[in-house]
């Protein structure tokens, strides 16, 4: 039995059509790659964009009629807040 016959023979084809799945394989590597920044930066904007943003925007929408109320809202619990803090601390609250 001749010992090529256990050996693999490579030829020119050979080499060609590994070196051509190697670039395509490449070239699918890099897309993918390029899809999957795309897609992460597209995600990293849109968790910037915080409820307090989104709640000023649709303020912004309304009317200065409607804008009026829900900032009076907002001003009365702002000072309810801080009347109930400084009750605490004149009161008999850890003694």
């Amino acid at each position: 039995m001749p010992l090529s016959w256990f050996l693999p023979v490579r030829s020119a084809e050979t080499s060609r059509a590994k070196a051509a799945d190697v670039t395509v394989l490449w070239i699918v590597v890099l897309v993918v790659a390029a899809v999957g920044l795309v897609a992460w930066l597209v995600m990293r904007s849109r968790s910037a964009d915080t409820s307090v943003d989104s709640f000023r925007r649709q303020i912004d929408a309304l009317g200065p009629e409607a804008r009026r109320n829900v900032v009076d809202q907002v001003n009365n619990a702002a000072e309810n807040e801080l009347g109930d803090d400084d009750a605490d601390e004149g009161g008999t609250r850890g003694t």
